[in-house]
């Protein structure tokens, strides 16, 4: 009968530093639970309550204060939108990266990496010109059309393309397997957690948007829900930081439980999971 390694000192030092920094990560949002389901006068207390003491009385008042369907719509249909978007020129440019002989495309790969250190900022004034020249300012295309292409999608779809064998292509190739229809039925099939983390990424950032469409909309009929919890903060909200909490926790549940449901997908991309065995670069 075998007997299980005792874990050493330092894997038990890591998995200390790992909880904690987990604890630390949660307590902001279990506080921010606690207050949306607490009186007024209990977040002001100095002690304050640690379980919730009134459920839902501080959703009934969000939810009366603004139409939060209308703004959770927009929201979607941006985050969705840019998703899919982003997903699919990652992928096309992520596979010509990797697999297409191009001149020039280590230099092109690195424009890529660039992009990352380039503040989004810097693309405001030079997007919003674009915007109101094309007539698209306040709709949803000036919140979508930005983000259509990740960076960051890229690169990881890259690398994970680099990872499969080479002898698939040459092997389909032989068989009269054009590019595209090699990229849809073999290299995405192989890279699925991949392609999920890229979705995610990409959807988180569409559903996180605030200062972009701060600038490029004011009509409330295209208003995404981080500025309707601004201007809720700012007016409905007014001092009452239990109704606040209750209006972060609708605009967090949702990109929260997308997260959990995909984590397996996160955590597989991450650590460089491949079903099929690779050979690097090419």
């Amino acid at each position: 009968m075998s007997r299980t390694t005792p874990p050493t000192w330092r894997e038990r030092a890591g998995s200390v530093l790992l909880y904690g920094a987990g604890l630390v990560f949660a307590l902001p949002v279990y506080w921010m639970l606690v207050l949306s389901m607490s009186r007024p006068d209990q977040a002001a207390s100095t002690a304050p309550p640690l379980v919730p003491t009134v459920p839902w009385r501080n959703f009934d008042a969000v939810f009366s204060a603004q139409d939060w369907p209308r703004y959770f719509a927009n929201t979607i249909l941006v985050a969705v939108s840019i998703a899919v978007l982003a997903t699919l020129t990652s992928c096309l440019a992520a596979y010509a990266l990797a697999n297409v002989r191009l001149p020039g495309k280590r230099i092109l790969f690195g424009l890529v990496i660039a992009a990352f250190v380039v503040p989004t900022e810097l693309g405001f004034v030079p997007n919003f010109v674009l915007m109101r020249a094309t007539g698209l300012l306040n709709t949803y295309w000036s919140l979508i059309l930005p983000f259509a292409a990740s960076p960051l999608g890229i690169f990881i779809l890259r690398q994970r393309f680099l990872a499969l064998p080479r002898e698939l292509w040459e092997v389909a190739q032989t068989e009269g397997c054009s590019h595209l229809r090699y990229l849809f039925t073999i290299v995405l099939p192989s890279s699925r957690s991949a392609v999920a983390v890229t979705a995610l990424i990409s959807f988180i950032a569409g559903w996180n948007l605030f200062e972009w469409p701060l600038i490029f909309t004011t009509d409330e009929t295209v208003r995404p829900v981080q500025v309707a919890l601004s201007y809720f903060n700012n007016v409905d909200a007014g001092s009452s930081p239990t109704i606040l909490a209750a209006a972060g926790v609708l605009v967090t549940v949702p990109v929260l439980a997308i997260y959990l449901l995909a984590r397996r997908q996160l955590t597989a991309a991450m650590t460089g999971e491949s079903p099929i065995g690779g050979t690097g670069e090419r």
